[in-house]
């Protein structure tokens, strides 16, 4: 879906909520590059159950990378911002994985 049309969508739904009609859920697919398990990557052959190919196409449909480089096709952020975001976003993912992983392990009663 292209940017603009996205941002539509997101804008409507935000403004019915807004307005009282919400909740809401906005479903949004996508790809994992990775795979499901550390070493994924090095299966070969038969035992891989995707292509290359396949992978790179997703990478060219990522929506961070298109609404990225449509924000800055069309002047709407620098990309000096762009950067500070960036490096925002990854300091706020790096605490929150120190955190967790400082954070005790829950009783098995807490998982329902």
């Amino acid at each position: 879906m292209p940017a603009e049309e996205m941002d539509y969508l997101i804008q409507e739904l935000v403004e019915k909520i807004r307005q009282g009609d919400g909740p809401a859920l906005l479903e949004a697919k996508t790809y994992r590059w990775h795979g499901h398990f550390v070493g994924e990557e090095a299966l070969i052959g038969e035992r891989k159950y995707r292509s290359e190919e396949e992978i790179e196409e997703w990478k060219k449909r990522d929506p961070v990378v298109l609404f990225r480089n449509h924000l800055s096709s069309k002047r709407l952020i620098s990309e000096h911002q762009l950067q500070t975001i960036e490096a925002d976003t990854g300091q706020t993912v790096k605490e929150a994985v120190e955190y967790a992983q400082r954070s005790p392990m829950p009783e098995s009663e807490e998982a329902i």
